[in-house]
């Protein structure tokens, strides 16, 4: 392989998530999300690192502010949706598929946030996506085993 080819591959700033009903596993329709490279990604885990800086000022070192956000996460379940819900909406780019009546519906962050706030089965379809990093490179569109070369 070229290093020039290998130095211009690129993971993909956002891929499509299909979301299926929990009970009969029909696909229903599909989010683009934003994957780790995306600017809304880098934008909130930079955020995220900005107010635990702040916290660690406050609160006299980064393990105490460590330790205090993941107290609150542990038993405060209403934070720890909130944190869920406010991470999945900001790398939620479009969704696909999705109709009223009938007609086409374009993307409405307002109503996103309900059913990411309402349908557990819809966060934990989308974080299983976000989660799988494979989700954000495009797959080879060959299977060879490797060679290996002679120097």
């Amino acid at each position: 392989m070229d290093i020039a080819k290998i130095n211009a591959a690129q993971d993909l700033e956002s891929a499509t998530c299909e979301i299926f009903a929990p009970d009969s596993g029909d696909y229903l329709f599909s989010f683009v999300m934003a994957g780790p490279t995306h600017p809304k990604t880098r934008q909130l885990t930079e955020s995220e690192g900005r107010g635990l800086a702040h916290q660690s000022k406050r609160s006299g070192g980064m393990q105490k502010a460590i330790d205090s956000r993941l107290e609150t996460l542990l038993t405060d379940s209403d934070a720890a949706l909130e944190k869920q819900v406010k991470g999945l909406l900001a790398r939620t780019l479009d969704w696909l598929d999705v109709t009223d009546g009938g007609n086409a519906k374009s993307f409405d962050a307002k109503q996103t946030e309900v059913w990411y706030r309402e349908k557990s089965w819809l966060r934990d379809q989308v974080m299983t996506f976000l989660n799988e990093p494979k989700n954000f490179t495009k797959s080879s569109a060959t299977t060879s085993s490797p060679t290996s070369s002679t120097n």
